[in-house]
């Protein structure tokens, strides 16, 4: 590859050699033809003129060879394009006012062909571009050019179709202005469709035809302007149309021959460079084949020793090693033998597997030998066995099927794992017994905690009381009648109503929690109208609620629903959902509480904007004996039962309560329970009212915490 890379750079550097002379020979060329020019117009017309016609039919014969040996039918379009194009460039000289060859040479004839050529010329490009793609018969092009042709021609020499050109001064007619500045449009237009296009053309095409077609716009440009078929500017038009058909024919020399002679000879040079890495590879697969030879040699030698180290090794093993079929054992190790309890191998070969692992059941072990024939995969599994002195003896067995002596057979590896089973079984009893302390431990702590805070809750309202009773024996000793002041005797007995009531309601939901654990806990079921009583729960509390600067609202989307439930037990829910609220929810905050149904289910939703719970403690707070630990509500009491009660009185109802929280916004209780009623029963009106006495201490033992 190193020599075909030199062999490139050395064709560029020549092809750059080559066209700096081209264009110091291109360059005195054109000086030379403009002295010629400026001295003898005619003189000069006719050697561009000739030269141009050359150029036309060499490119005609190109293509036409391209055409030939590619069968490519764009190169024979331009070719017939070019050939009919050098056509009307030849009656363009023949006709010219100096030219004595033909008899009727005409200066307006000529200039009338002259005029058709720069449209042949355009055609050139368009029937490229066009057809590149599109195909069409090469007769049918031949014949619709020629006839093009003819027609041309006569109307030139025969007819006054076509209009004059040049006047009697020999100055352009406007017919003539027209139709040069025409060709130029259409020039211009060929060059910006080969600009947008140039990208899917070789650079190096692309670069030759951008060149032309500018040179070939500024000539026609030259042509457009000039005043008399003789001045400067049209020396100017033909010396420029000259070099553009010089770059024509320098770009149909590298297309079409240089192009493909240096492909050719490239490919010879790649094809002469991969025979020879060929015969270099072969070489060195040759010598590597000779390596691997006196490799093998080798190999052969060290597979001796290894195969004496394995017999070594296959003796000594400790597991037991036994190549067997499903009828009997063909060989094993020492360990087997040992195992098996047999004084040597003839004693054990040609007994049967199912008699060496003390198995009955030779239909199953046939069977797994069928898996491991058709899945090919390494058969293991465990089995307990008894030695002749009795002791029992766990074995793990792996099993795979194994070529022997070119017979298909089983390779079973058998290794006593009875000191592992026994450590298993220590570790898990170790770990169950770990577990047990742990969480021994954990409710040990969770009681300990519980009746810490059991016991300063109680202790707190105790002492409380005792110190309102001190009081008030000191004003007896003092012989002071209490009742004298009646303002301080309102205090002292609302004291110790409300901590009593708070000593009530622990014992109480103590006692509640114990007579659930023993199943003697009742619901005494009505049907009753659910959102009346959740609605008069609401009203008893209002007054509570607003003197601690809170918000609360009460919404419902059914008017009246009947459901079998213990009225006592849900206002004892709801009002412990609400005492929570209110516990945890700051001054100006809201609650809310909205009752919803649900196919056939009721739902009430307790919703604060208190300090919220974390997301991974929400299952939590209704665990037994379980608290949050908030920063921000740390001056709030709770024993850690009262959400556990809520969740067990739910449930007997056959509902279910969950809440959904987020810190610093707040919490949503939901008590779903099902719309369910009880038979041939009247509609207990008075169970919801909530305005009695009795009632009404109800509802200041569950707010005691919160008052």
């Amino acid at each position: 590859m190193e020599v075909l890379r030199s062999k490139k750079i050395l064709i560029t550097s020549e092809e750059k050699s080559h066209r700096l002379h081209t264009a110091v020979i291109l360059l005195a060329i054109c000086i030379i033809l403009t002295h010629v020019g400026l001295w003898n117009f005619s003189l000069f017309h006719t050697i561009t003129e000739m030269f141009c016609i050359f150029i036309v039919l060499a490119v005609a014969i190109i293509a036409y060879n391209s055409y030939i040996i590619t069968k490519k039918s764009y190169f024979f379009y331009i070719s017939g394009t070019s050939f009919f194009a050098g056509i009307i460039l030849l009656l363009h000289i023949m006709t010219f006012n100096t030219s004595n060859i033909f008899p009727w040479s005409d200066m307006n004839a000529s200039i009338k062909f002259s005029v058709v050529f720069k449209y042949y010329e355009c055609m050139v490009f368009i029937v490229s571009y066009i057809f590149y793609k599109y195909k069409i018969s090469t007769r049918k092009f031949t014949w619709i050019f020629a006839v093009l042709t003819a027609a041309v021609i006569f109307s030139i020499f025969y007819t006054d179709i076509f209009p004059s050109c040049i006047n009697e001064e020999l100055k352009p007619t406007l017919f003539k202005i027209c139709a040069d500045y025409f060709a130029l449009a259409l020039t211009v237009l060929i060059f910006f469709l080969f600009i947008i296009k140039r990208k899917l053309l070789p650079k190096m095409v692309s670069q030759f035809i951008m060149i032309y077609l500018s040179l070939a716009i500024f000539a026609k440009i030259f042509f457009g302007v000039y005043n008399n078929v003789i001045d400067l500017y049209s020396t100017f038009g033909h010396l420029l149309r000259f070099i553009s058909f010089y770059v024509l024919f320098e770009f149909v020399i590298e297309a079409g021959f240089k192009r493909p002679v240096k492909v050719l000879f490239n490919k010879l040079e790649e094809t002469n460079i991969e025979l020879e890495n060929k015969t270099m590879e072969l070489q060195k697969a040759n010598e590597k084949l000779k390596n691997e030879i006196e490799e093998c040699l080798r190999a052969k030698e060290l597979l001796k020793k290894s195969e004496e180290n394995y017999r070594l090794l296959f003796e000594f093993i400790p597991d037991a090693i036994i190549v067997h079929n499903d009828e009997e054992i063909i060989f094993s190790n020492q360990a087997g033998i040992k195992l098996y309890e047999a004084m040597d191998l003839e004693h054990l070969t040609g007994s049967s597997p199912c008699d060496f692992l003390r198995m009955r059941q030779k239909d199953t072990f046939a069977e797994c030998f069928e898996k491991i024939n058709s899945d090919d995969k390494t058969l293991t599994f465990e089995k307990s066995i008894f030695m002749k002195d009795g002791s029992s003896v766990e074995l793990e067995i792996k099993t795979i099927s194994y070529c022997f002596e070119s017979n298909s057979a089983y390779l079973s590896v058998v290794r006593d794992i009875t000191q592992r089973k026994q450590v298993e079984e220590l570790k898990k009893s170790v770990d169950h017994n770990t577990r047990l302390l742990k969480e021994a431990v954990e409710i040990d702590k969770i009681k300990t905690d519980f009746f810490t805070d059991l016991s300063h809750e109680i202790r707190t309202p105790i002492n409380i009381i005792l110190c309102v009773i001190q009081l008030m024996e000191t004003k007896l000793k003092e012989n002071k009648n209490i009742l004298d002041d009646k303002d301080k005797t309102k205090k002292y007995v609302s004291t110790l109503k409300q901590n009593s009531m708070k000593l009530l309601r622990i014992v109480n939901n103590l006692l509640d929690i114990s007579k659930i654990d023993s199943g003697s806990f009742e619901l005494r079921l009505k049907n009753c109208d659910i959102v009346k009583a959740v609605e008069e729960v609401i009203l008893s509390v209002y007054e509570y609620i607003k003197n601690r600067d809170l918000c609360l609202m009460f919404d419902s989307e059914v008017d009246k629903k009947i459901i079998a439930c213990d009225v006592e037990k849900i206002e004892r829910i709801v009002l412990n959902l609400l005492s929570n609220a209110i516990k945890y929810t700051r001054k100006g905050g809201r609650i809310e509480v909205c009752i919803c149904e649900k196919k056939e289910k009721i739902v009430i939703l307790v919703k604060d904007t208190g300090a919220g719970i974390p997301e991974d403690k929400t299952d939590m707070i209704f665990e037994r004996f379980k608290r949050v630990n908030n920063s921000s509500v740390s001056d709030c009491e709770s024993t850690g039962i009262g959400l556990s009660l809520v969740k067990s009185l739910v449930q007997m109802h056959g509902g279910s309560v969950w809440v959904e929280s987020k810190v610093g916004v707040g919490s949503s209780f939901y008590v779903e329970l099902p719309v369910r009623v009880l038979p041939e029963s009247d509609i207990d009106e008075n169970s919801n009212s909530i305005y009695d006495a009795r009632q009404i201490d109800r509802i200041s033992l569950e707010l005691s915490d919160i008052l």
